[in-house]
This record gives C-alpha cells, structure tokens and sequence, in this order.
C-alpha cells in the first residue's frame, strides 16, 4: 500500500515537473489523485525509480506478466535515457517535459494494471493557429472521442454524403 501511495504522489509530482496538466488552454484531465503537487528533484526521482524497480522484482504491489515486466523496463530505461545526467528539471524543454509526463504516466498505468485513468498530453495546433496547446485527457476519454469520431464518419458515409472531390 505504501508503493501504491508513493506511486500516486509522484504522478502529481511529475505532473506538477511537466507543467502539462496545468497547461492553460486545452481540455484538462481530471486527476484521482487529491494529494497536494510537490516538486520533486531529479534525484529523487531517480530515487523513487529504484525504489519502484525492487518493490516490482518483489511483485508489489502486484505480480507483473513477463510482457509487462519487459514494458515496464523498457519505459524505465527510457525515463532514464530522457533524464540523462541532468540535475533539474528546468534544463529539459517543454517537449522533453511532456514526454517525461507521458512515460510517467505509462509506467504508472503498468504497475497499476488499468491503462483506462492514464492521462496522454499532446501538442496539438489549434485550428485556424499557428500556437500549439497542450492538450491531457485520459486514455478512456480518448478511446471515447474516436468511438464518436468513428460513428459520425460512419453516419456521413453510410447517409451517401461523401466528401466532394478537391477541385485544381
């Protein structure tokens, strides 16, 4: 219980490192976490990392399938590889910050075995922009707007509305 909860502070806190989820425009995931953010440093990051790897060799908080514990290494050693030998977090640009929500993210769906709560940020350029805006939802809320993307091409297919052909 006590990985669970340190799991669960460090996603707020890696939250709170990105800058993502308190991104002012886009729509914004809500959290299940109702720990207060904290800024952790790199270290301790990393800290929490080994900590994480030994409790998974021990099968805490649950027993991992030989593919998870091969995911589950390859997004730590990518964390690592982003993280390098920088000592704050302030020497990563914005894009290096998202991925690292997003690897965090990732990792902690893993452990936690339910990808459905994982929160995914992109940069996506609003229409009729040239400003890019972070964007978080949730895996579900994902899955949920191409299921609705997906019935609404459907119904305009399926109606005998077809796209017109670009003219030259």
């Amino acid at each position: 219980m006590k990985l669970i909860k340190l799991l669960a502070t460090a996603a707020v806190c890696v939250a709170f490192m990105s800058g993502c989820a308190s991104s002012g425009s886009g729509t914004t995931a809500n959290s299940t976490v109702t720990a207060q953010p904290q800024q952790v440093s790199i270290p301790e990051y990393v800290a929490f990392l080994d900590n994480l790897h030994n409790s998974i060799q021990d099968g805490e908080p649950r027993q991992l399938t030989q593919r998870e514990l091969n995911q589950f290494n390859n997004i730590q050693d990518n964390l690592r590889a982003l993280i390098g030998n920088r000592t704050d977090v302030e020497q990563m640009n914005s894009d290096e910050k998202q991925r690292l929500f997003n690897l965090h993210e990732r990792l902690q769906a893993l452990v936690m075995g339910d990808d459905s709560q994982q929160v995914v940020c992109r940069s996506e350029r609003q229409t009729g922009s040239h400003m890019r805006t972070t964007r978080c939802v949730t895996r579900a809320q994902l899955e949920e707007e191409r299921r609705r993307n997906g019935e609404f091409f459907d119904q305009v297919l399926g109606s005998g509305m077809a796209p017109l052909p670009r003219s030259n």
